[in-house]
């Protein structure tokens, strides 16, 4: 993955008005969310590595959520500059405190307050170069990308870690380069291949199942954008009016309605 200058190392005085964040640090859901900027990050992968140990090594299990809430947003409003401390080579490493938890943007070096820095952050407002994000989970932490060029771009899940010692985010660079240049179509294109997906054999299939599926689009990865899409692209495919797709999709024959997810998502990227 090419990164751009925004990715870089920081300046070395850090002054308290940096370029723009390219990610965000959050709690939440991956489509509600709050949080705070983080103005530099090395790659994706990186980043997921280090916020994911800085989090282990800072909080209990039982309350990890909150723990990680209350130590990297409710108390820095002005937001990140880097995570972790830095080693001797330039690179960053996480520490156990009292080492900070990287350089913010609301605290002098010496720990004290710089006052009238705060940044409220939420997935409705954010600067719109951000492209990655980065969601603290009770189960553990969601690695998220966008493309920023796209309107209302929204993110789409490429890495996940449970917490543990051992924490896997291999692919997740190239997923993230992907996803930050997917089109509106292959999007929409993605969702329908995830219905294809949840389907699952045709021996095990039910044909109410993928009504259910459309129903439960919400807690699909991809934002209500993508969502939207694709039932709009099943519609036409199906050539019904959208208050009868459910209705017409259920009378479909498991074959039939896998043919259908995989035609439509193949003219939409074709």
């Amino acid at each position: 993955m090419t990164l751009t200058a925004t990715d870089t190392a920081p300046a070395a005085d850090h002054a308290p008005n940096p370029q723009p964040p390219t990610a965000a640090i959050a709690v939440g859901t991956l489509n509600s969310w709050i949080g705070r900027p983080l103005h530099y990050a090395p790659s994706p992968a990186e980043t997921a590595l280090l916020l994911h140990r800085l989090i282990m090594l800072r909080t209990k299990a039982r309350t990890r959520h909150g723990d990680a809430h209350d130590q990297l947003i409710a108390a820095h409003p002005g937001g990140w500059l880097e995570l972790g401390t830095a080693r001797a080579d330039g690179s960053r490493q996480a520490r156990r405190a009292p080492s900070p938890l990287g350089r913010c943007l609301c605290h002098h070096d010496d720990g004290s307050a710089r006052p009238g820095l705060a940044v409220g952050y939420s997935d409705r407002d954010l600067d719109p170069g951000v492209r990655y994000l980065f969601v603290i989970r009770q189960e553990g932490l969601i690695v998220a990308a966008r493309n920023t060029d796209l309107p209302q771009a929204e993110f789409d899940q490429v890495g996940f870690a449970e917490w543990t010692k051992s924490p896997d985010f291999a692919g997740v660079d190239q997923a993230a380069a992907k996803a930050v240049a997917y089109t509106e179509n292959q999007r929409t294109a993605n969702v329908l291949r995830w219905l294809a997906e949840a389907l699952g054999p045709a021996c095990e299939a039910d044909a109410s199942m993928l009504g259910f599926l459309l129903a439960g689009l919400h807690n699909y990865l991809p934002g209500p954008r993508a969502q939207a899409s694709a039932v709009k692209a099943l519609t036409r495919a199906a050539a019904v009016p959208a208050a009868e797709l459910r209705d017409h999709l259920e009378h479909l024959s498991h074959d039939q309605q896998l043919a259908l997810l995989r035609d439509t998502a193949e003219a939409l990227t074709s």
